[in-house]
């Protein structure tokens, strides 16, 4: 079906009734086995050069898998 006959079309989604009888299943929400989560820091400063991280005190909390 071309673009434009989407353009203020009705257009049947599957996936809205699970979510508004509150079945639906987010990934957030998931908890799979093994699963960890990861989080990414970026740089304050752009093109800056990293010379040393220091990771001994976050690799000694508890569950963390890997830095």
């Amino acid at each position: 079906m071309p673009a434009g006959k989407y353009i203020g079309a009705r257009v049947q989604r599957v996936e809205d009734p699970k979510f508004i009888r509150g079945k639906g299943q987010y990934v957030g929400g998931m908890v799979l086995p093994r699963m960890v989560h990861l989080a990414f820091i970026r740089s304050q400063h752009a093109h800056a050069r990293i010379g040393n991280i220091d990771v001994t005190r976050a690799r000694a909390l508890p569950g963390v898998v890997g830095i």
